[in-house]
């Protein structure tokens, strides 16, 4: 699902995501202050009857999720195409959820390589942010059962490697509804989360070169011989038929301890 973030709801276990195209910048400060101003009971409600579509859904797709025959007999009622009102609400949780209908999904895997995402969990009480963009297994979160991805591009390009191993989206905090932070420590722990991610990647980057290093054959060979040229000869010197004490492959004569 191609999309810059996600916001979404869990309910005992049961999720659903809604895509989110704008940048981290342009929405997290907005999305803080509807959480704050939310009504708990309302969002349950709502939440509940929320639908999820794909982001290639076309417009009867969307207009029999909303309980619509076809896009003409949505158009026709409504007075506007079913994508446009999809369109004219995304990037705004509460006419996202006005409208019952969202792009989006109930699969956490769908938002894989999302850069950012936060998850109301209205069974604890709990808003849940999330980061993208990992190089490190974490085990944590909607996400830590998901298979990384082999990624070629921007990620990669970034480290300066051919491709890298992307883990999904870790969950680096989780407020209580009832003490959500300020706007400013909101802004600044997901900078944070950012800046300690980077540490992350690097050291993870780092230690998938040396496994690589340790393992080409290359490497292997030399340990090899190193473990011959490290062994002793053993081969029976003719003078006194006694073991040879000088190392494997030595080239010379063979010589022992008398």
């Amino acid at each position: 699902m191609d999309s810059i973030g996600f916001f979404g709801f869990e309910i005992d276990g049961d999720v659903k995501l809604a895509n989110i195209e704008a940048s981290y910048e342009a929405f997290a400060p907005h999305y803080l202050d509807w959480v704050r101003e939310s009504n708990r009971d309302e969002l349950l409600r709502m939440v509940s009857t929320l639908q999820t579509i794909p982001s290639d859904s076309n417009d009867d797709d969307i207009a029999q999720a909303f309980g619509y025959g076809d896009a003409e007999d949505f158009a026709e009622k409504v007075g506007a195409f079913p994508d446009g009102v999809l369109d004219e609400a995304l990037n705004s949780p509460k006419d996202m959820l006005y409208n019952g209908v969202v792009y989006g999904t109930t699969r956490p895997s769908d938002f894989q390589s999302a850069e950012y995402g936060y998850v109301v969990n209205l069974s604890q009480g709990t808003l849940d942010c999330y980061i993208g963009n990992q190089l490190a297994k974490h085990e944590e979160g909607l996400f830590f059962m998901v298979e990384p991805i082999e990624d070629g591009g921007t990620v990669a390009h970034h480290h300066g490697m051919d491709s890298v191993k992307v883990f999904a989206p870790r969950l680096y905090a989780s407020y209580d509804w009832d003490k959500l932070p300020s706007k400013a420590d909101f802004l600044a722990n997901h900078y944070r989360a950012l800046m300690l991610q980077e540490e992350m990647n690097k050291a993870s980057i780092s230690a998938n070169k040396k496994e690589k290093k340790r393992q080409s054959p290359l490497n292997a060979f030399r340990r090899k011989r190193s473990v011959i040229e490290d062994s002793v000869c053993g081969a029976s010197v003719k003078s006194n038929g006694q073991p040879c004490v000088l190392r494997s492959g030595h080239g010379g004569h063979h010589r022992s301890r008398i």
